[in-house]
């Protein structure tokens, strides 16, 4: 596993064995950055929030592409471990900040509520049904900038479930006309694994 562009481009990043840990692989991490390319989002200079960060892999990707900073929140010790070390490997330590945070409990942790994010990143456990429910937790609780994207990693049998909850036909049914909704533009598979990009549009479009 490697950092594939950038100003570290080629840096070896540590990682850990096991299926505790499931780091996106460097195929789907360069797939992703290049969608992201593509739609113009705001990476450089831009503020990255990376939950569920495993081997903080896609926020030091971020880095390297010019992102001011990234804030990589785990529940698991191992995965702040590796996180650590993998930011000295990259030099990236004055640009990161780890957060042990269960994001079952929501991402209302003080450190990224007082930070605006220009670009989420989402790869959450498999089988456990949070992708949606982190997902809208995101959208209301985080300050997100204009043109902020959110990328959700997930098993691809989600799929046609994310497309008919956030696609951008389908009306808001929270009260409120200001509160924000993800919505899903782009959608793309890898065998199993799925990936699906969001930006964020008000109740009232």
């Amino acid at each position: 596993m490697r950092i594939i562009s950038g100003s570290r481009r080629g840096a070896k990043l540590a990682q850990v064995d096991g299926a505790d840990i499931r780091p996106t692989s460097d195929r789907i991490r360069e797939a992703v950055f290049d969608v992201l390319s593509a739609h113009q989002a705001p990476i450089g200079g831009g503020n990255v929030a990376d939950l569920f960060a495993g081997t903080g892999a896609m926020g030091l990707e971020a880095i390297s592409r010019g992102a001011a900073g990234a804030w990589f929140l785990d529940s698991s010790p191992v995965s702040l471990k590796i996180i650590q070390k993998n930011t000295e490997i990259c030099r990236f330590v004055d640009q990161s900040v780890l957060i042990r945070w269960d994001l079952s409990r929501g991402v209302a942790t003080p450190h990224l509520l007082a930070q605006p994010f220009d670009l989420v990143f989402l790869d959450p456990p498999y089988g456990l049904g949070w992708v949606r429910r982190i997902l809208d937790d995101i959208a209301f609780r985080l300050s997100l900038r204009p043109g902020a994207v959110i990328v959700a990693e997930h098993e691809d049998k989600l799929s046609r479930e994310i497309m008919a909850a956030y696609d951008d036909s389908q009306s808001c049914d929270r009260p409120g006309e200001e509160n924000p909704r993800p919505v899903l533009w782009q959608q793309k598979k890898y065998g199993r694994t799925a990936v699906s990009y969001f930006s964020l549009a008000s109740s009232d479009q």
